[in-house]
Formats: C-alpha cells, structure tokens, sequence
C-alpha cells in the first residue's frame, strides 16, 4: 500500500545528514522474509499502536518525574487511578498517524498539532517548542523521536518502516541517537505484529544497545535492583532500551507499562513506548485498560484519527 521512497531505492537504502551518510540497511531484521505477513490489516494496527501509547501516557502521567525510589515499589492496583489525561506523547502519535494518512510532511503536523494542543500536561520540551515557534534546528537525542513513531511501524514492509521512522524523527531529532531510538522502537512494533519472538526482538534491540545498562539482552534482576537510573532519563539512548526490557520481561500489556512507570522519572514516556510494542505483541488489554480507553479516546486530539482511518466499528473494536 505504501511504497517505500524511491530516493531510498535508489541509495540503497542510505540517507544523508548531518555532513554523515547513515546506512539505514543496517536496522533490517534477520528473518524477514520468513516473518513477512501479518493478519492485521494497516488500520488495525495504527489502532493498536495509538491504544497502547495511549494507555501507558496515560498511567505513567502522574508519576512523571518522580523518583525511582519512590516508584520502584508501586503497587499495580494504582494503574490509571491517579491519572488525569495524556501527555505531548500521544498528541503527537496522533500527528504522526495523521501524516501517514494524508501522506503530509511530519514537520507541518508536528507543529500543527502542538500549536492546536499547546498546553499538554507536562508541557512540551524546551527543543521542540523553540522548533515549533522559531524553526530552531534541535540536534537532540531526546525520547520524543521514540515516543510518537509507533504509527510507523504498522508498514507492510519493513524498509517502509525504517524509512518513515527515520523521516518522523529527523525534522526534530536529527542527533544520530535520536534517530536510532525512533528506528529500533518503530522496528521491534512491526517484528511484534509480525510475529517475531520475544528473544529475536531483544537480540534485535541488543545489535544497537549492546553495551547499555538496559539492553534487552542484559540482567532485569539487576535492572531492577538498580538504585539509581543508569543514564539521562529523557534520551532515547535510556528509555528506548529500558522500555524494551519492560516489554520483553513481562507477560502482558498492562504489566509492561507498570514496569516502565516504576522505574520513576520520564513515566508517561517510558510507558508509551513500552506500550506501543506490548500492544502489538499481545493484542488484549484487560477491563480496567478498555474503560480508561473509551474515555481517552474520546479526546479532541483523537478527532482527526478517528475520522480518518477509523470509520464505523473498527475503531471501537476493543
């Protein structure tokens, strides 16, 4: 349905930014032609994907910027009861979505969005707010790239996803992590709807986080036991990693995003981005989950989306 750019084919795959060329080839996962169906149709999945950031902005707003001390110890039984709305996280999912619909530019929805929903929870980040307003070039490696990229990896085919996520990032996050972490995030949604195996997802993950505290591949226990965050905890370079780890050491959607929360600080972010994957991967959600969503998303920022992709009942298809 969506044809990958053909200033893609014809680089092979390359781009280049940033006086760099990145070879994008590089975030292909081993086994696609083995995993290259998937029963969801398109629609289908962008719901999924902006139910499952949806949900995890959603329980992780109120502990945003709470320490991991005070989080680590939470009990599930809070999910969502302290929660008031969603953050920039999933105004701007929705942006994204949008773009991909009516095949516009990221950057015009981006900042239409944010000017249209301009006092979000939480606020937007002081980079992307002085993009949005002043068109301030931002080389940032920020979770923003990460946190709005899941409607990316509903492609059909991979590359497609690899070269949207890339384009979804770039306008505002051209800092190589930024870059990378919406890649590995857009990437890991699709090999979950695809019907990847958690392992090949965290050794997927592990090809670029390798030698960091939160890799997939690395020890939970010690993840968990940790005292102290291991890095920024607002770069992708910290959350993507970790939201991963969530999502590959639990055991459904709604345990990933408490796990994410309760590791304290960019909350709703981390939460997010687990969720985005875990939504895709296991494709339920329990009770409590489908109460908070028929609220949320009946949000005016949800009112383009809805409009557009999700007519008659797919969209209330729990």
């Amino acid at each position: 349905m969506f044809k990958l750019q053909e200033t893609l084919r014809k680089s092979q795959n390359r781009k280049y930014f940033n006086g760099k060329t990145e070879d994008l080839s590089a975030y292909i996962p081993e086994g696609t032609d083995l995993h290259n169906k998937c029963e969801l149709l398109f629609n289908q999945r962008m719901y999924l994907v902006l139910k499952g950031v949806a949900l995890g902005d959603f329980a992780g707003q109120p502990y945003e910027a709470a320490s991991l001390d005070y989080c680590k110890n939470l009990s599930q039984d809070l999910i969502y009861k302290k929660a008031k709305d969603c953050t920039d996280d999933t105004i701007l999912a929705c942006a994204t979505a949008v773009a991909i619909k009516e095949r516009k530019q990221y950057a015009k929805l981006y900042r239409e969005y944010a000017k249209r929903f301009e006092n979000p929870l939480g606020g937007y980040g002081g980079r992307f707010t002085a993009w949005v307003y002043n068109n301030v070039e931002s080389y940032s490696c920020g979770n923003g790239s990460a946190m709005r990229v899941g409607p990316c990896g509903c492609f059909d085919d991979v590359r497609d996803v690899i070269a949207e996520a890339y384009k979804s990032a770039t306008c505002t996050h051209n800092h190589p992590e930024g870059i990378k972490g919406a890649i590995v995030t857009a990437v890991s949604i699709w090999m979950a709807f695809h019907d990847y195996a958690k392992e090949d997802i965290a050794k997927y993950a592990d090809q670029f986080y390798s030698d960091n505290f939160y890799s997939p591949m690395s020890s939970w226990p010690a993840m968990r036991e940790s005292k102290y965050v291991q890095g920024s905890p607002a770069v992708c370079q910290t959350t993507v990693p970790m939201a991963i780890s969530c999502f590959i050491n639990t055991d459904c959607y709604e345990n990933c995003i408490w796990e994410a929360i309760r590791f304290g600080w960019d909350t709703d972010t981390q939460a997010a981005i687990a969720g985005s994957i875990a939504a895709a991967y296991y494709r339920l959600f329990d009770t409590e989950s489908d109460v908070e969503w028929d609220k949320i998303q009946s949000r005016e920022y949800f009112t383009e989306i809805k409009g557009l992709m999700f007519e008659g009942s797919l969209w209330n298809n729990k």
